[in-house]
């Protein structure tokens, strides 16, 4: 009796060890997805220090255990941010009681705004008295209160206003504001560790949103940017990061941004415009759209002749379409330096004109004085699993006129023109209408968002023929590669 009693004993202990192992390793697992932390209170973004490679990115969502996400990113709905540590709540109703609130802030504080008409925001260093730092464990939270829609004016569009302007300090969110006119919409200058979130920026008389000026560790997350460029096209930016200035003395260094989940359209120049000089820069997940760059691509990276070190941009997941020159060209990525990554995005209706060698939808920048690779030592461009559909002309291609000539490495890309000089035939695949689901014309929305429409068929040859690429296991939702007996060339994985 003794021995028949203890043997279910190390059957039901061998049971609970195996399942508290199981959850152990789901957690492990969980928590290795991303290196940004999400507030379990919320879901929003919290202290997201942002170390962003090739291999540390954030890496979507349904990753674990091999599990297919079947839909595209979508933002968590809004909601607002706790006080944390030894913080309070301090809820504003006008412009005097905010100005009071941003005075006396400190760690860990939140500031309530409730609906209303607000004239600015300043949180900066210079102010008097200055403002104070937030610290990644306790930032300082400026958000719209729950339920709210506050809204912030920066003056007129043809002024130097700012709806928000954030300088100088540390651990600071703006969050959930709607931010109308001035010159910029939100600004952030000279800050680390800064978040901006939920915001609707729209008519502004340049760019919607600056990241800039020796800015670290930010997240530009969940926002829509639309109307810029309202005082000045040339400068109608969505997101602007860095400044790429070419002073010898000074270097704008920006570097460790994510911005995702935003959405963009309406904008008068490039969706997303990546300066010289700055590095590890991850943009991904993005909804792009109808907007009219005055040059460049809906999303630009380092495009220019300056020498600095590894730019280690990721540029993955987007989704962009709908895009016309607004003066000379436009394209859907444009980018000139190494070492970077384009992966995963789709990308279809992209009018580029016939008069300038720039009118591939992906192109890489190397002329030169003029947009080339300024450091021979950073000069790699990988170009993985993107669709591109409708190329009036070459579907992704680099120009070379001068300086160091890029090395660009393509494969699994799903091209509805196979021809141009980087192209590799035999790792790249031509595309025919019949290889997706379908719509392919207008947002090309199949049911679960704009782009839906390129998922494969199954009885497309481009199921399970593509090889391996390195670095990465997801596609364009998060689906882990391969779903068959091989992966699949394009942004989806059927």
């Amino acid at each position: 009796m003794k021995h028949s009693l203890q043997k279910p004993k190390n059957v039901i202990m061998f049971v609970l060890g195996f399942a508290f192992l199981a959850v152990a390793l789901l957690v492990v697992a969980r928590a290795s997805t991303t290196d940004i932390a999400f507030e379990a209170e919320s879901g929003a973004l919290l202290g997201a220090a942002t170390q962003l490679s090739d291999s540390t990115a954030s890496a979507g969502k349904g990753l674990l255990f091999g599990q297919a996400a079947s839909e595209p990113f979508e933002c968590p709905a809004y909601q607002p941010l706790a006080p944390r540590g030894s913080g309070i709540a301090r809820n504003v109703s006008n412009q005097s009681q905010l100005e009071a609130a941003m005075t006396a802030a400190v760690p860990g504080d939140v500031i309530n705004l409730a609906s209303g008409n607000y004239t600015t925001i300043r949180y900066r260093d210079n102010d008097s008295p200055s403002k104070k730092n937030g610290t990644p464990e306790n930032p300082i939270v400026i958000q719209a209160a729950s339920g709210a829609t506050p809204i912030v004016s920066g003056g007129d569009v043809h002024g130097s206003g700012r709806a928000a302007d954030i300088s100088g300090v540390k651990h600071v969110y703006i969050r959930g504001l709607t931010a109308r006119g001035g010159q910029f919409g939100i600004g952030a200058y000279r800050v680390d560790g800064v978040h901006i979130e939920y915001n609707n920026v729209s008519s502004t008389g340049d760019s919607g949103i600056h990241y800039r000026d020796k800015s670290y560790n930010g997240t530009i997350y969940c926002n829509t940017v639309t109307e810029t460029g309202r005082s000045s096209g040339e400068h109608g930016e969505g997101i602007y990061i860095g400044t790429g200035s070419e002073s010898p003395g000074y270097v704008d260094d920006t570097s460790n941004v994510l911005v995702k989940g935003n959405h963009i359209y309406d904008v008068t120049n490039e969706a997303v415009e990546i300066k010289q000089r700055t590095h590890s820069i991850t943009v991904e997940d993005n909804h792009i759209h109808d907007l009219t760059p005055w040059y460049g691509g809906a999303i630009t990276a380092g495009v220019g002749p300056l020498d600095w070190p590894n730019a280690n941009y990721l540029i993955q997941r987007n989704r962009i379409y709908n895009v016309s020159k607004g003066r000379d060209y436009g394209t859907a990525i444009s980018i000139a330096h190494g070492d970077s990554i384009i992966r995963n995005n789709i990308i279809w209706n992209i009018d580029t004109p016939n008069s300038w060698e720039w009118r591939h939808p992906i192109q890489v920048h190397a002329d030169g004085s003029t947009y080339g690779f300024g450091n021979p030592s950073w000069v790699k461009i990988e170009i993985y699993n993107n669709t591109v559909w409708g190329c009036r002309w070459e579907c992704i291609n680099a120009t070379h006129q001068g300086g160091a000539e890029p090395n660009v490495i393509t494969r699994n890309n799903l091209l509805s023109n196979l021809d141009g000089g980087v192209v590799n035939a035999s790792r790249d695949k031509l595309a025919a209408s019949g290889d997706f689901v379908g719509p392919i014309t207008g947002t090309a929305d199949a049911g679960s968002g704009p782009g839906s429409g390129f998922r494969l068929k199954s009885s497309s040859s481009a199921v399970d023929s593509a090889t391996a690429a390195p670095g990465f296991t997801d596609d364009v939702n998060g689906a882990v590669r391969p779903q068959g007996s091989g992966w699949d060339y394009g942004a989806y994985e059927q």
